[in-house]
C-alpha cells in the first residue's frame, strides 16, 4: 500500500485509519521508516500504543478530521465504512487513497485529482525478505496478542474469525 501503490516519500503526510489494528500498526511503522509524517486514528484505549508505534499524531476515531482538510498526501484505510467516506476532502490534490476494506469512489477521488484503489495483500519473496530484514534490525515490531500451541490451530482460526482475543497477531508454536 505505502510503497508499491502510494510510493510514499520522506516528508509526506500520511493518514492511517485504524492505526491500532494489525495492518494499521504495520502501516504506521512502515510510514515512519519511510520518513513520512504519520497521523493515525485509534480508539481511546489504543491512543498511547499507536503513538508508541511511531505515529506523530493520533486522533481518537470518533473525532472529526476537518482540521486536516486537504493536508494528506496519502490516506490508508484499514477500517472502511465511514472512514473511507470521509477521507476524500482530506487528501491533497494529486494524492493517493488506498483501502484494504472496500473500493474507493473513483469519481470522488478524481474530483481531488487523486489516485485511489482497493488493494489486497500481494505476497512476494522480495517484500517478505525486506520485512524480515526490518524485523531483525529491530525497526519493525510485531505485536503478539496470543501465543498458542500448534495443537490449538482450530482456536486460532476461531479467533481470526471473531472469537475474542487480545489485540495483536496470533502465534502458533510447536
Amino acid at each position: 500500500m505505502l510503497h508499491d501503490f502510494a510510493r510514499v516519500a520522506p516528508g509526506q503526510r500520511v493518514l492511517g485509519y485504524g492505526g491500532a489494528g494489525n495492518v494499521g500498526a504495520y502501516a504506521v511503522q512502515l510510514g515512519r521508516i519511510a520518513g513520512a509524517f504519520i497521523v493515525a486514528t485509534a480508539s481511546q484505549k489504543d491512543l498511547d500504543r499507536v503513538r508508541e508505534s511511531g505515529a506523530q499524531e493520533v486522533v481518537e476515531r470518533s473525532r472529526s478530521l476537518d482540521a486536516h482538510t486537504g493536508t494528506f498526501d496519502v490516506v490508508i484505510d484499514t477500517v472502511g465504512g465511514n472512514a473511507l467516506a470521509t477521507c476524500y476532502p482530506l487528501i491533497r490534490r494529486g494524492g493517493v487513497i488506498v483501502s484494504i476494506v472496500e473500493k474507493p469512489d473513483a469519481d470522488r477521488a478524481a474530483s481531488r485529482e487523486a489516485r485511489a484503489d482497493f488493494l489486497l495483500v500481494s505476497v512476494n519473496t522480495v517484500t517478505l525478505e525486506k520485512l524480515a530484514e526490518l524485523v531483525l534490525a529491530g525497526q519493525l515490531e510485531t505485536c503478539i496478542g496470543e501465543e498458542l500451541p500448534l495443537r490449538e490451530a482450530r482456536l486460532a482460526h476461531q479467533m481470526i474469525e471473531g472469537l475474542q482475543h487480545r489485540p495483536g497477531k496470533i502465534l502458533l508454536v510447536p
